[in-house]
């Protein structure tokens, strides 16, 4: 019986190396440093997709490829839910390629900043950003609107203080048809309409109910001073009105 022998092949990585080097050969991905071009159409919001920007690598072997489209990463993903926002001409990004190929739909995967063009915030609510403040809270910070819907249920909370602020702020839903009060200033004309009454109430004649109530001067100057204060404690109108 004649014996076989087996011959045991070994891989050359380097001609592998060779032959996966060309386009679309390489089925690996990775990630590279480029510049969101800086071109007035470089970044387009396309409805269904979001945003996409054309970038320029500025790192590794790819580094002066462009313009490439990118789309962009976002933190929801079911249907009719992503986060969304603008996309900076000349932002330095982090771009995920993937199947090797810079044309198969790369992925801007976020944002770097530097000293140079795009720092980061050093003041946020008044408060200067420094290693201790950034080692204990989330900043989020930025110049655009904000428009944020979060489900059924939205609870916001703070172990210290929650503070609200801007020139219109709205705490309602969207067929509200009342208005909100300053509730220590109402309180306050409440407190002052209820002394004028005290000190008023032997001042109030009712006559017959042909003729009209008969008010003291003092009790007269409350209401109005109430009536003054009561407009003046209603907070921003809510939506609806």
């Amino acid at each position: 019986m004649a014996t076989r022998s087996r011959i045991r092949k070994q891989i050359d990585f380097g001609r592998l190396r060779e032959a996966m080097a060309g386009p679309r050969a390489d089925s690996r991905s990775w990630n590279a440093i480029a510049r969101v071009d800086d071109t007035p159409d470089a970044v387009q919001f396309i409805p269904g997709f979001g945003w996409v920007a054309d970038v320029t690598f500025v790192s590794g072997e790819i580094a002066g490829e462009g313009p490439i489209p990118c789309r962009v990463l976002s933190y929801f993903g079911r249907p009719d839910e992503a986060t969304v926002a603008p996309v900076a001409l000349g932002a330095e990004v982090v771009v995920m390629v993937t199947d090797g190929d810079i044309n198969v739909q790369p992925v801007i995967l976020g944002y770097l900043h530097n000293p140079t063009d795009s720092p980061i915030p050093t003041v946020v609510n008044g408060v200067t950003v420094s290693e201790a403040y950034a080692a204990g809270n989330v900043v989020a910070r930025s110049a655009s609107g904000l428009n944020a819907e979060l489900g059924p249920v939205v609870r916001v909370s703070a172990t210290s203080q929650l503070s609200v602020e801007g020139p219109q702020i709205r705490l309602a839903d969207d067929t509200a048809a009342q208005s909100f009060v300053r509730g220590q200033d109402l309180q306050t004309a409440l407190n002052n309409l209820t002394t004028a009454l005290s000190v008023s109430g032997a001042f109030v004649s009712i006559l017959p109910a042909a003729n009209p109530i008969t008010v003291s001067p003092v009790l007269a100057t409350a209401i109005s001073n109430f009536a003054t204060a009561l407009a003046a404690s209603l907070s921003v109108r809510v939506r609806g009105e």
